[in-house]
């Protein structure tokens, strides 16, 4: 993203640890933007396009961010995040401060968006009621 569109938001600026700022796509720090202002905490990046991914991860392509919320469960962050329409959602149970992936992908018409949970380091499972129920 460009120097001068970072003016457009509040909550977040591109010293953050984003990797690339330049390599940020837009829609997502709008996004996130608008998440921050609903759940009323600030928003910690962990990581934007730096780190270990997976081969052709949205992280590298600007299109995904590893973050969590300062002052609320990593459950009511999750709900938060369901309610601006990112493409991909991964709950991170074993990070140091639980988190979540939030990315931009392109989820065609008809299909759900992907939602996922962590519970440890390279584990990935449906999430659901019962996963959900042991962060509680």
């Amino acid at each position: 993203m460009r120097k001068e569109c970072w003016a457009d938001f509040k909550f977040f600026h591109p010293w953050e640890d984003w990797g690339d700022p330049e390599l940020i796509e837009y829609e997502l720090v709008f996004k996130l933007e608008k998440l921050r202002k609903f759940i009323g905490v600030p928003i910690v990046i962990l990581c934007g396009t730096q780190g270990k991914h997976a081969q052709n991860s949205l992280h590298y392509f600007g299109r995904a961010v590893d973050c969590y919320a300062k002052g609320i469960s990593v459950v009511d962050f999750f709900l938060a995040a369901e309610r601006f329409e990112f493409g991909g959602i991964g709950l991170y149970q074993w990070w140091e401060h639980r988190g979540l992936h939030l990315d931009i992908r392109i989820v065609p018409d008809g299909m759900p968006a992907a939602r996922w949970a962590s519970p440890k380091e390279g584990e990935y499972i449906a999430l659901n009621e019962k996963f959900l129920r042991t962060l509680i």
